[in-house]
């Protein structure tokens, strides 16, 4: 695997002139890197969200409806709904356990990207989430330095909390269901 910071334009690095390569980004957990997605990993993407659907919407997260088919995980990789956002897939050792993105600053209503994540239910509870995190907010800030960054929970999901706060979040305001989060970059 080639490490790879490259500029948000960029999004990939050039190994030659014919190959790119996804974007990898080391985290403090042994053998766990980020690794942005590709059509080849849409499979294993489809797969664990079939294996993990009542755990990935168990406080009304959408991600296992919004990929009922494996057509629909290829899709969504080949034709992002939104291009600009920045999505990898958390791999450990050569298991891919989870997906994590990037979502850029709306120019008109934020100064601040947003973050988001979600694993295995047989991925939880070893510091995963925690290291992919903090791994995206080190990029948010050296690559595309945005100023802050911010994450959602729903008030029930006090463990994804945890984790985004041991990554550097602290709460921002509750609203309805939701719990809003932010992390300054700088």
């Amino acid at each position: 695997m080639q490490l790879c910071y490259g500029s948000v334009q960029a999004r990939r690095c050039l190994m030659d002139a014919t190959s790119l390569v996804p974007i990898i980004i080391p985290t403090n957990h042994q053998d766990l890197v980020l690794r942005q997605l590709t059509v080849e990993d849409a499979g294993l993407m489809f797969r664990l969200i079939d294996r993990n659907r009542s755990h990935l919407s168990q406080y009304g997260e959408n991600t296992s409806s919004k990929y009922p088919t494996i057509e629909s995980a290829i899709f969504s990789v080949t034709h992002p709904e939104n291009p600009d956002k920045l999505r990898f897939g958390i791999w450990l050792e050569e298991t891919f356990v989870g997906s994590a993105g990037l979502t850029p600053p709306h120019p008109l209503f934020s100064d601040g990207g947003s973050l988001g994540y979600w694993l295995g239910s047989e991925y939880t509870g070893q510091g995963i989430a925690t290291a992919a995190s903090e791994a995206l907010l080190r990029y948010a800030n050296v690559v595309l330095h945005w100023p802050r960054i911010f994450a959602r929970v729903h008030t029930d999901n006090h463990k994804s909390r945890a984790v985004l706060e041991r990554s550097g979040f602290h709460f921002e305001c509750e609203r309805g269901e939701t719990i809003h989060l932010k992390a300054s970059l700088r």
